[in-house]
């Protein structure tokens, strides 16, 4: 009984994109074990993964059924490309200066794409990297056919908090790794971190978008017993009508009730149901 409520509560917080990314740590690992690899290797892949994570970003932005949401995020992927690019390249730049030592002394610093593809052609690495492509790449189709993807604008901030909580983790890590003898022992460490991260900390989408939904349905219930203003609140959009018979009748509210129903059951939308029937009866 305690295996199978365990199993449950995996299942429940875990999914195929996850374990998948979880698994291309293998490649980091098997370079330290048997690779020869350093602290720059492990940590330039996960940097890489960083770049990977940006351009599927950059999709889940674009790539949309409404043709009109699409177009008008055109702007802020744009904007997105251009900041989370030099955010990108910096930290490379960081990369390659602490850890990269003297394979690129023959080339200027602030040549990453150059010396990015040279790590490349090294053996393991654009294998690694290649996997780290398809598992992000499946988890992006995964999220888009379950109408997972979030607005434009939840999007875009998503891979700002990877970068700055891992990243800082990592390179801290790296750093040590080359000042201590336990060079092997810390990077296991880290990549071991890593994986916990992809596992616990990456975040299931399904699960985020169920509490999402059920701190709207709790807040439009609020908003529906204590305003006279029909409007609805969902992530970063708000959406206002003249009256709740035109609130309830929009496709936004239908669809947004739907996909609660979907996803917590169809007593979730009881407490929701029971005030816009009050409201509408007012009105």
């Amino acid at each position: 009984m305690c295996y199978k409520r365990n199993m449950e509560w995996l299942k429940e917080r875990l999914n195929s994109a996850q374990i998948l990314l979880a698994l291309t740590n293998i490649g980091p690992l098997l370079g330290v074990l048997w690779g020869d690899w350093t602290a720059f290797e492990v940590i330039f892949l996960y940097w890489l993964e960083n770049v990977i994570i940006g351009a599927f970003a950059v999709c889940r932005m674009v790539i949309r059924k409404e043709w009109l949401v699409a177009l008008l995020s055109l702007p802020m992927a744009a904007f997105f490309c251009a900041h989370y690019g030099i955010f990108t390249f910096v930290h490379g730049i960081f990369v390659f200066d602490l850890l990269g030592g003297e394979h690129f002394a023959h080339l200027s610093h602030e040549d990453v794409v150059a010396m990015s593809l040279i790590v490349l052609s090294w053996p393991g690495v654009s294998a690694a990297a290649a996997a780290i492509a398809i598992a992000h790449g499946f988890a992006w189709l995964r999220d888009r056919f379950q109408g997972l993807i979030d607005s434009p604008q939840a999007e875009m901030f998503k891979p700002y908090k990877r970068i700055i909580v891992l990243h800082i983790a990592l390179l801290f890590g790296a750093f040590v790794a080359l000042k201590t003898d336990h060079a092997m022992g810390v990077l296991l460490l880290i990549i071991g971190l890593k994986t916990g991260f992809d596992l616990v900390l990456g975040g299931n989408a399904k699960q985020q978008r169920k509490q999402k939904l059920q701190k709207w349905l709790e807040q439009q219930a609020k908003q529906l017993k204590n305003s006279r203003s029909a409007y609805i609140q969902f992530e970063q959009r708000i959406t206002y009508f003249d009256n709740y018979h035109e609130l309830s009748q929009s496709k936004y509210f239908q669809k947004l009730r739907h996909e609660a129903i979907q996803q917590l059951g169809s007593d979730a939308v009881n407490e929701l149901d029971k005030a816009l029937a009050e409201q509408l009866r007012s009105d």
